[in-house]
């Protein structure tokens, strides 16, 4: 009967009004239809629980802050509770698989569209307002490609393509996710143009860039740049991960990528990286591109992508001299059980006054009275550059260190005429 009809209705709205008490949802600014005290959607996320987790609970102690009770301390009308249940829902599966490629280089593998995972626990997901023809944000932190990158710079660098012509331009939005359990935590939250978020992102490939010991300029992904800041999997080892660790690198390394000079990386980043190369860990291109990265992004220096030979740091030419007599040292001797990388290179990136005295005075002369004059040009060059700078310095700061880090890898990486110095491991 319409009458009985209009009557649950009105019964019902009552009783929204009542629980509402004038309340305004924090989302839509509406007080037509507020949260009851309850769990109202649950999301699938890493780690989670099976079942998925509540992304807003109520009525518990430990949600209860400065006197507020039940859903006081955040009002979201239920409209808005579903939208943003099912919004997180479709960020977290949209996707498509992989197949193999033909010539079997690319192993089978689900390629997700709005989320890009920072470790075991803790996911990015990102979106825009409004949907780009021109460019596609989402594809360049997996597999980035050389040719997609030039062509974000020609766009961003060389002006070809027209930025920021409207003030409402399209948005950039960005949400890190944790999951502890039943329980999500918002780890970070950004929102910027997408003009900005292009010049950000062509910054970044730009600090990260290193030319490889073919010449060929690389481009890492961000899940190897993150696991670069981890300690190197040890034969036998069912694992390795550092959980805690992994989430907390990987959210700044993401925060620098999205939100460019804005952010400032922490040394701690820098320093993480430094000690799995004094470790013995694999001095590879991605911990040498995060290196580059954090200097560039904390200081006004502009380290280049390779060899650069009128860089006049120190610490640089440090590292560069210390590949050089390295090089003399394998050329001289052979592979040896101990070299002077095993013995001296962490305490020569902290203390090079005691270490560049020992080697330049005992080491050097019995390798060039093997290998008669071999690689004594360089030597010359780059220990001439230090001595006109005076006295070497008792100790290197960390970014100093990073420094003598980047040179020492990118003289090993230089093709040189007389001598291959990559041809001993890294």
């Amino acid at each position: 009967m319409p009458e009985v009809r209009e009557a649950i209705i009105k019964h019902f709205h009552d009783k929204e009004q009542k629980v509402a008490n004038g309340r305004i949802c924090s989302v839509c600014g509406t007080a037509n239809s507020p949260v009851l005290d309850e769990p109202h959607g649950l999301v699938k996320m890493p780690k989670g629980q099976t079942a998925g987790s509540a992304l807003v609970s109520f009525n518990e102690t430990a949600f209860e802050s400065y006197g507020l009770k039940g859903n006081l301390n955040s009002s979201i009308c239920r409209e808005c509770a579903r939208y943003y249940i099912d919004g997180l829902r479709f960020l977290l599966s949209d996707g498509y698989t992989v197949e193999e490629d033909k010539k079997g280089k690319q192993k089978p593998h689900y390629h997700y569209n709005h989320r890009i995972n920072i470790s075991d626990s803790t996911v990015a997901l990102f979106w825009t307002r409004q949907e780009t023809e021109e460019f596609d944000p989402f594809v360049v932190y997996d597999t980035p490609d050389v040719k997609e990158i030039q062509k974000l710079f020609d766009s961003v660098w060389n002006g070809k393509q027209h930025l920021g012509s409207v003030v409402d331009t399209n948005m950039f939005y960005s949400c890190t996710l944790s999951s502890a359990a039943a329980r999500i935590a918002v780890r970070d939250w950004t929102a910027i143009s997408l003009d900005d978020y292009k010049r950000n992102l062509a910054d970044w490939f730009h600090d990260i860039e290193v030319v490889d010991d073919k010449g060929e300029k690389v481009y890492s992904p961000l899940k190897w740049l993150i696991n670069a800041t981890q300690r190197d999997k040890r034969p036998g080892e069912k694992s390795k991960a550092d959980l805690n660790s992994k989430t907390r690198m990987g959210t700044i390394l993401w925060n620098a990528a999205i939100k460019g000079y804005s952010y400032k990386i922490p040394l701690e980043v820098l320093q993480s990286v430094l000690n799995r190369i004094w470790k013995k860990d694999y001095f590879s291109k991605e911990r040498a591109a995060l290196i580059k990265l954090i200097i560039n992004r904390n200081t006004n220096k502009n380290m280049k992508s390779t060899l650069d030979e009128t860089n006049t740091s120190v610490a640089y030419l440090c590292g560069r001299l210390f590949a050089v007599i390295e090089s003399m040292q394998w050329k001289a001797m052979g592979n040896v059980n101990s070299g002077i990388k095993d013995r001296f290179f962490t305490a020569a990136a902290s203390q090079p006054a005691n270490i560049f005295g020992t080697l330049l005075t005992k080491n050097v002369p019995i390798y060039q009275h093997k290998i008669k004059g071999y690689l004594a040009k360089e030597l010359n060059e780059i220990a001439g550059s230090i001595s006109e700078k005076g006295s070497l310095p008792l100790r290197f700061t960390t970014i100093e260190q990073g420094e003598f880090a980047l040179g020492y890898y990118f003289q090993r990486n230089h093709k040189n005429d007389n001598d291959n110095i990559n041809s001993i491991n890294l």
